[in-house]
């Protein structure tokens, strides 16, 4: 003889499962939530890993090179200006006359920070609505028109890395602290930070990097 359920075990069957099945969907939401936030956090790593190889590949065989400070407010040095070695040259001068000693040398270049558009640089504030406060980018320039300047609009090669912040970066010769390089020194440290809006609202992760570049050639 088939038993059949009384409406209070109906009542009771309905409730676990529907505690069941809320808590299988939370499980798969805080699963899908801690996924997202591993593979933003990675993305970061990985970001900082290709812009310290970046610098190293620029800066490492630079020559004649001096910092300057370009995102105010910092008062640390935020740009670098240089030159890259690429062999003997001949005629001792570069293609824009500046003499160099019988080596070969790229034109000018600067990489230098530059707050986003929109974002006032002295609040602490998401200014442009974007999640992140007071960023911006690292570009790379090169001076094309031979004029020793590298800001000109039409001579920006790459951006090298966005959502910096922008009062972690900082350009610094070491030991001599100088903006242009001692004889003595033995290399370069730029420290900076990524940032990255995690999935969960409002919270953002940094990621921080202090580089140390040592010089191929010699900084005279």
């Amino acid at each position: 003889m088939r038993r059949s359920f009384s409406l209070l075990e109906v009542v009771v069957a309905s409730t676990l499962f529907a505690i069941v099945i809320g808590l299988s969907f939370g499980v798969c939401g805080r699963t899908s939530e801690n996924m997202g936030e591993t593979m933003a956090i990675s993305d970061v790593a990985m970001k900082s890993n290709r812009l310290a190889e970046s610098l190293t590949s620029y800066l490492r065989s630079a020559q004649s090179f001096t910092l300057t400070a370009t995102a105010s407010p910092n008062t640390d040095f935020t740009a670098v200006e240089f030159r890259q070695v690429l062999g003997y040259d001949f005629d001792g001068e570069d293609d824009d006359g500046t003499e160099n000693g019988g080596v070969e040398r790229t034109p000018l270049r600067l990489i230098r920070f530059v707050y986003d558009a929109g974002e006032d640089t002295t609040d602490g504030a998401d200014d442009d609505g974007d999640g992140l406060v007071d960023e911006g980018y690292l570009e790379l320039r090169e001076d094309k028109n031979g004029d020793g300047d590298a800001t000109d609009s039409d001579e920006r090669i790459a951006v090298l890395a966005t959502d910096v912040a922008g009062d972690s970066l900082s350009f610094v010769n070491q030991p001599s602290g100088g903006a242009s390089p001692d004889p003595g020194d033995a290399f370069l440290q730029i420290s900076y930070t990524l940032l990255r809006r995690l999935p969960r609202q409002g919270e953002i992760y940094s990621f921080s990097t202090t580089l140390e570049i040592a010089f191929r050639n010699t900084l005279d």
